[in-house]
């Protein structure tokens, strides 16, 4: 469901992973570390791979602090890393973390498009979720009408709203 929802959307061809396997001792993942395997099986062509996880994703800052996140991806690859450890504890219920997950792939298909955090609409799903993920969950499930021009996608621009986004 999510991966029809992200084709539609973007007009990509979408492989979603889930589980990843991904043999450790510990809970924690750490996202760079398992960016260079995932990476590895990017392959060619215009295929996005999203890699879901329900352990704990850090991200290092330097050698002694990291930070808990909810994605991750990699400049110059489409692949992309989510975990749901945070997004489980958040929401309240199956459909608001479906919800909530797919809205997180559609953000990091943005940032792998070029796209930055949002300045310009609370409502777009292109803001940021550090250090308040309440903007994020309160995020709509488009992009505002500026980042649509930045991205230049004309299928995106007054795009009627697809019932299947819900994700129900």
């Amino acid at each position: 469901m999510i991966r029809e929802s992200l084709e539609s959307y973007y007009q990509y061809d979408v492989k979603v992973w889930s589980p990843v396997i991904i043999s450790s001792e510990d809970d924690t993942l750490y996202s760079r570390e398992i960016m260079d395997e995932l990476i590895q099986l990017e392959g060619e062509g215009e295929r996005i791979i999203i890699a879901v996880t329900d352990r704990r994703l850090m991200l290092r800052l330097d050698e002694h602090i990291s930070r808990l996140i909810r994605g991750y991806t990699e400049p110059n690859h489409n692949v992309i890393l989510i975990s749901t450890h945070l997004f489980q504890t958040e929401t309240n219920s199956e459909k608001d973390l479906n919800f909530n997950l797919a809205k997180l792939a559609k953000h990091k298909i943005g940032h792998l498009l070029g796209l930055h955090h949002c300045e310009f609409s609370d409502k777009c799903f292109m803001v940021s979720t550090y250090p308040d993920p309440t903007n994020f969950y309160n995020s709509g499930h488009e992009l505002c009408s500026k980042c649509k021009e930045s991205l230049n996608l004309s299928h995106l621009r007054d795009r009627p709203k697809d019932k299947s986004d819900s994700l129900d």
